[in-house]
């Protein structure tokens, strides 16, 4: 049988943290349409608000639950020991992810770099001399 994929655990986490940004974005755009339309509709067309206030609850919902997922995922990841070049990327894309970058903007690009870095040695089958 094939060994495990040391990347999985990481592609699961950031693939989780993909689905709540891409959620957190349609909550924004859903939010902002709703104050745009109680601000320019008549005082009788609440059904519509209505509905995207139970979108919006709605979405709420699944980014708690997935939040939730993305914390047990982040339990679990090793931290140390990696077995290969790949898993040593996934990590820090991870890292890179996990780095707000308006609080660490230039910790984020160092991370990302050197994830670009390895990425690209990997890719052409060379490693940097001692």
């Amino acid at each position: 049988p094939a060994a495990a994929d040391p990347t999985k655990p990481y592609k699961a986490l950031l693939s989780v943290d993909a689905k709540i940004s891409r959620l957190r974005r349609r909550w924004a755009r859903l939010e902002a349409h709703l104050s745009d339309e109680l601000r320019s509709s008549p005082a009788g067309s609440e059904p519509e608000s209505l509905r995207g206030a139970q979108e919006l609850r709605d979405i709420d919902g699944m980014i708690e639950l997935l939040l939730e997922r993305r914390a047990a995922l982040l339990e679990k990841l090793p931290t140390k020991g990696a077995a290969t070049l790949e898993e040593l990327i996934a990590r820090l894309a991870v890292a890179e992810r996990l780095i707000w970058n308006d609080d660490h903007l230039e910790a984020q690009t160092l991370i990302a770099g050197t994830r670009q870095d390895l990425a690209s040695w990997l890719a052409h089958g060379r490693l940097p001399r001692a």
